[in-house]
C-alpha cells in the first residue's frame, strides 16, 4: 500500500475521512505517513485519485464536481462509513 500502509487500511481510512466531501489532495495525510513533496506529491495525488475512483466504482463513495471543476469525494450512504 501507500508508504507501507496496508491497502485495506487505506480503504477503511478513506471511507471514514470522506464522511465530509474531500479532494484528492485532502486525503493525502490519510494515505501517507508523510505527505510527499515535489514530483512525488504529484504521484501521490495520482494514487489517491486511483483509490478514490475505486471506492466510487464499488459504490462506497460518490464524486461531486463543483462549478469550478473541483472534484470532491464523499460517502454515498451513511451506513457505508461503518462498513
Amino acid at each position: 500500500g501507500a508508504d507501507g500502509v496496508p491497502v485495506a487500511h487505506v480503504a477503511e481510512a478513506l471511507r471514514e475521512f470522506c464522511a465530509e466531501p474531500r479532494t484528492a489532495f485532502d486525503v493525502l495525510p490519510t494515505m501517507f505517513r508523510r505527505v510527499p513533496r515535489g514530483f512525488h506529491r504529484l504521484l501521490a495525488i495520482g494514487e489517491a485519485v486511483a483509490h478514490l475512483n475505486y471506492l466510487c466504482a464499488e459504490g462506497i463513495l460518490v464524486r461531486l464536481v463543483d462549478a469550478s471543476g473541483v472534484a470532491r469525494f464523499v460517502v454515498s450512504r451513511p451506513g457505508s462509513v461503518a462498513g
